[in-house]
């Protein structure tokens, strides 16, 4: 922040990106003011959040497994 004297970078979402993975009219993240202002509910990302994060989880370990098979096969081993 140039005015205050201070350096400190700040990140997040554009509110338009993330309209474009979850409509403004699905979860109520995205929200579209009558002036057309985009804008986002960041606690109503939380839910669909942990649960992407869940299903990775179970894909990772789907594919541990998987690879796990496979160098037993090969006999590879790590």
């Amino acid at each position: 922040n140039s005015e205050s004297g201070t350096s400190t970078s700040h990140t997040g979402f554009i509110a338009q990106e993330v309209d474009e993975l979850v409509p403004h009219d699905q979860y109520g993240i995205v929200v579209i003011d009558k002036d057309g202002t985009y804008g986002l509910r960041l606690t109503e990302l939380i839910g669909p959040m942990v649960k992407a994060i869940q299903e990775l989880e179970v894909k990772i370990k789907q594919l541990e497994g998987a690879n796990n098979a496979h160098q037993s096969v090969s006999g590879i081993r790590t």
